[in-house]
């Protein structure tokens, strides 16, 4: 081997060397940390406006994410109660399951996910009456946290907590989410409604428009 090519083949061991430590030591090139750097935030660590959530804003079913945790029939039977409790401006709620390994602050979660779908009224008598269940699925048990917008004062934890451990106790002894959910939302159908009373639009009252008699006259055949 002449100098010349042994100088060659040191050069290129010192430039995989060095490329190999900067991937190592530097984060601004290292890909795994690049990677990370893109991945969308946990639910609840994520900031305004979207706070990491790409979800449509208009959902089909008041429960999100409930594919693979509960049966459709399930989700049904909360939307009848859900949209009552909306059609009657009490409270606009929807519900989120996420298995815990997509959940960051869980607390976050929930008040996070109630902004992002813009929920509550957005003026009038009732306005921001937004409500979020947050269901986190853990391996063998789940942990409800719940959101609640400003419009909805009267709703304090004192009567929300043991909302969300019977629902927790409904799922240890059943390990369904189907009847932790039903569990939950009959709950809060019910204490919201010893809250607020629906509120009723007033019936306008039809405008009376009197007409001038018609002239009498021959009629024609």
């Amino acid at each position: 081997m002449d100098r010349n090519t042994a100088r060659r083949g040191i050069t290129l061991i010192v430039s995989i060397v060095t490329v190999v430590m900067m991937l190592v030591f530097n984060p601004s090139v290292n890909p795994a940390r690049a990677d990370a750097s893109f991945a969308a935030p946990l639910c609840g660590n994520g900031s305004a406006p979207d706070y990491g959530f790409t979800y449509d804003l208009q959902q089909s079913h008041w429960t999100v994410d409930w594919q693979g945790f509960a049966s459709e029939q399930a989700v049904a039977e909360v939307d009848v109660i859900l949209d009552r409790l909306n059609g009657d401006s009490i409270a606009q709620t929807m519900i989120l399951i996420q298995p815990q390994d997509q959940v960051g602050n869980r607390v976050n979660c929930a008040v996070h996910f109630l902004r992002y779908m813009r929920l509550g009224l957005p003026d009038g008598e009732r306005k921001d009456n937004g409500f979020v269940f947050l269901i986190v699925v853990e391996p063998a048990r789940i942990d409800v946290h719940y959101g609640v917008g400003l419009g909805l004062p009267a709703l304090t934890a004192s009567e929300l907590t043991p909302l969300n451990r019977a629902a927790e106790e409904a799922y240890q002894s059943t390990h369904s989410i189907d009847q932790a959910l039903l569990t939950l939302v009959e709950g809060f159908d019910e204490v919201a409604r010893s809250n607020y009373e629906p509120l009723i639009s007033p019936i306008p009252t039809p405008e009376i428009i009197n007409l001038p008699a018609l002239p009498s006259g021959p009629l024609g055949i």
